[in-house]
């Protein structure tokens, strides 16, 4: 029984050596030795047990514990210390801000748009409790972080935007590129066999007689007159050139259209000097012509 009272006083720090800890934790603290403090600081801890540990104890545990790299135990420790005393807010503010900021950064490369909306939310709780602890007291050091943690939220934003434009391109390209989904570029090809329409808009029906599409106009004789004379048959008219769809210019007679119409004319000119010789008066002799 002897031996493990002994043993348990060598464990368990007493009041004295937990002062003496405390002590030496806070010089090493301002001396820059964040881990050697933090373990003499977590011996007086001991030597209070779990629910006599004072705000001060606890505030420098929260500090030795940051710069050692233990965020989640700084935050544990700041937690208790605003707890224990309202006066310990401002700490746990400034090392909650803090570690939430430290996270926020980390999600700059993150692969996707929600992984940079935590991040975004992350840097949201970092200021507001920046503010929150400018608002107990203004100070140069907490408006540096304030401004830090606004201009990398407006970063993260960015990113986020840009992310998600690239992700929609990306989406819009796959349902481009999906088998059997037409492409907007390609052009709707005619099948063969298909109606087509003639440079003057009028459909091609099959049959439809397009040797001449203007009609000539056609002589005959006076009722009084003597029939004409037939013409000799005319060769068949060759068929004409076809024009492409949208051209402008004017289409040029083929030699069997232009010896046609020289044919038509002739015809023309001797019907109308046979119809003035029938429509001059006829000479009487004995009568006087005025």
């Amino acid at each position: 029984m002897k031996a493990v009272v002994t043993l348990l006083l060598l464990v368990i720090p007493t009041p004295a050596q937990g002062e003496r800890s405390f002590a030496e934790g806070v010089r090493l603290l301002r001396a820059g030795r964040a881990p050697e403090a933090l373990r003499l600081l977590r011996d007086a801890e001991q030597s209070h047990g779990d629910d006599g540990v004072p705000a001060d104890l606890l505030g420098d545990l929260a500090v030795a514990a940051w710069r050692a790299g233990e965020r989640d135990a700084a935050e544990g420790y700041a937690e208790r210390a605003a707890a224990r005393d309202p006066g310990r807010e401002r700490l746990r503010d400034l090392i909650v801000g803090s570690a939430r900021m430290v996270e926020a950064a980390a999600t700059r490369e993150a692969p996707d748009v929600a992984g940079l909306e935590a991040g975004i939310a992350k840097v949201g709780r970092a200021i507001s409790a920046f503010e929150h602890a400018l608002a107990e007291r203004r100070d140069e050091a907490t408006r540096v972080l304030l401004e830090q943690a606004l201009r990398l939220r407006d970063e993260l934003e960015r990113l986020r935007d840009e992310k998600q434009r690239q992700q929609d391109e990306q989406k819009q390209q796959d349902e481009k590129d999906k088998p059997g989904q037409p492409k907007p570029d390609e052009q709707k090809q005619v099948e063969p066999g298909s109606d087509r329409t003639d440079p003057d808009g009028d459909p091609d029906t099959p049959g439809a007689d397009r040797s001449d599409p203007d009609p000539k106009p056609v002589l005959e004789p006076e009722p009084d007159s003597e029939p004409a004379q037939e013409p000799a048959q005319e060769p068949a008219p060759t068929p004409e050139p076809e024009r492409k769809q949208g051209e402008d210019q004017p289409r040029l007679l083929t030699p069997a259209e232009k010896q046609r119409l020289m044919d038509m004319l002739d015809r023309f000119r001797r019907l109308m000097l046979e119809h003035r010789k029938q429509k001059l008066p006829q000479h009487v002799p004995g009568k006087k012509d005025w």
